[in-house]
């Protein structure tokens, strides 16, 4: 083991605080980046979502990204009750059901519902 001087500490203990501060500051940078780059993929999820249910006002997929973008500025929760939206949105002109689905026994479900709707009765079963 090598002995050091007092003054030859001192400049250690010296450079060691300068490049632990210097370090700590890299790593909030690159903590940030890393932050952004998961925000923007979770960003072009959503929107690429929304694109395959056709939901978006007409907006092309550069603009959905970009007002998604906007709702991340306000807010984590923002952003996290759009995302919960998409998935829950059917997509459009599409509903759980088709009217038209056969049903057990003959007839369709459209003919049930429609017997349902005017006279109360339940033909299904």
């Amino acid at each position: 083991m090598t002995n050091i001087g007092i003054k030859d500490g001192r400049t250690l203990l010296k450079t060691a605080a300068s490049t632990i501060r210097s370090q700590d500051a890299e790593i909030k940078e690159l903590k940030s980046k890393v932050a952004q780059f998961k925000e923007n993929e979770r960003i072009v999820k959503i929107a690429q979502e929304m694109e395959e249910k056709g939901l978006g006002d007409g907006l092309d997929f550069d603009e959905k990204v970009a007002n998604l973008r906007e709702r991340a500025k306000v807010g984590d929760n923002a952003l996290s009750v759009t995302e919960e939206a998409v998935k829950l949105a059917s997509p459009q002109g599409q509903f759980f059901g088709d009217p038209s689905d056969d049903q057990p026994g003959g007839g369709s479900s459209k003919d049930a519902f429609v017997t349902f709707i005017n006279s109360g009765e339940d033909i299904t079963g």
